[in-house]
């Protein structure tokens, strides 16, 4: 366009990029350009295309306005030229057209994603853990994180990591990185996505859309149950609740004198002559009741634990109920193998593609794009983060 205007003689005094949508009135590049039109300053607007100036019908009827009015001599676009003559009705139409497609492709839009949303599919990008399906227009298990995700799950639901130490272990043991695309991704999770996880109901095989919730048709990596607890465990902070010293019998047991409930205690004893403090736990009644006259004493966690040894040494278990524990150890230690695998996997490819930037660095260094303290610093950030990555990778137990 500036080449347009040199070639015609034509002045220009003032140039506008706008970065909001022509769709929408209110833009305030648009309104700027507008308002120096009307104190005399140019009498002419220079466009790629008409529709670059407005696809609504106030901003148009502002600049057909204009024309008519004299405020504009011209509006030029790369395709013709609008006069106060005759292209009124012409601007009108042209304008009307652009803000009639818009109108369209919104129900277009709208339309394909009530579609989605009838079907089960939610009707947006899915959270890492899971894939969209284009060919096949549904969603997949992402097989290569999938795993590591749930076992992310896993370790909040325990109520013993916040979601800071949860990633933690994720990047750095697991070498889980985000899904590559062509101008992102590939990296660690950070704590809002990490947060954005455990708040997500779309790994319970439910999502929220338009304020409803709809069950999927993908594969859930949690359970309802589950995602509450986590829900429960985070409260408001984003991060598990404090909570007292935990005591492995207490909630197990009742006391044999009156029935009330069991507690326990540790207790701290300095030795003067070995110059050690040693703990003691002890376990007691809560004597916590109406009419309570319970005369049980304190009992040493070890003496608690020989009780229970031999109730659990007296027990036979049948055939049928050994078969279970079998079957049920033999499919835990199953999953546990596939996800050990899994995270082998992404910790190599999480080597490989680190090498590779080793690798784009030397050519960086090569066409002088970087200096030599700067490849030096680098070069030395990869390789230990090469070696941490092959190190984890070598402690995982594939046998």
């Amino acid at each position: 366009m500036r080449k347009k205007a040199k070639d015609n003689n034509q002045i220009i005094v003032g140039e506008f990029i706008e970065s909001k949508s022509a769709k929408d009135p209110g833009r305030e590049h648009f309104n700027t350009m507008i308002e120096k039109i009307e104190k005399g300053e140019a009498n002419g607007i220079l466009a790629w295309k008409l529709d670059r100036l407005s696809r609504n019908p106030i901003d148009s009827g502002k600049l057909q306005y204009m024309l008519q009015s004299g405020f504009l001599s011209k509006v030029v676009t790369n395709e013709k030229e609008y006069t106060s003559y005759d292209s009124g009705l012409l601007m009108s139409v042209e304008s009307g057209m652009a803000n009639q497609y818009i109108l369209d492709l919104k129900k277009a839009v709208r339309r394909g994603l009530d579609s989605k949303y009838a079907k089960g599919i939610r009707p947006s990008s899915v959270p890492i853990g899971y894939l969209n399906d284009i060919m096949n227009k549904t969603i997949t298990l992402d097989n290569e994180r999938y795993q590591i995700v749930r076992k992310m799950w896993e370790l909040m639901l325990t109520g013993n990591y916040s979601i800071r130490k949860t990633l933690r272990i994720a990047n750095n043991e697991y070498g889980l990185r985000t899904v590559k695309k062509r101008k992102s991704g590939g990296g660690e999770l950070t704590r809002s996505s990490g947060e954005r996880i455990f708040r997500n109901i779309f790994y319970t095989g439910y999502f929220e859309y338009n304020g409803e919730l709809k069950q999927g048709i993908h594969t859930p990596i949690i359970s309802m149950a589950e995602y509450h607890r986590v829900q429960s465990l985070l409260g408001r902070e984003g991060a598990p609740k404090a909570k007292n010293r935990e005591f492995p019998y207490t909630g197990m047991i009742t006391c044999g004198c009156c029935g009330c409930a069991i507690t326990a205690e540790t207790k701290n004893k300095y030795i003067k002559s070995t110059g050690i403090t040693n703990e003691y736990t002890y376990y007691h009644c809560t004597k916590r009741g109406k009419n309570i006259a319970c005369d049980q004493k304190t009992t040493r966690v070890e003496v608690l634990e020989a009780q229970i040894r031999d109730i659990l040494e007296s027990i036979e278990i049948g055939t049928d109920f050994q078969k279970w524990i079998y079957a049920t150890i033999r499919e835990n230690f199953n999953s546990e193998f596939e996800t050990r695998i899994k995270i082998f996997e992404t910790l190599n490819s999480s080597i490989i593609s680190e090498e590779k930037k080793l690798g784009n660095l030397t050519n960086m260094l090569l066409e002088e794009l970087i200096n030599k303290d700067e490849f030096t610093s680098k070069k030395r950030e990869l390789q230990d983060k090469i070696e941490n990555l092959k190190s984890r990778r070598d402690k995982i137990d594939l046998k």
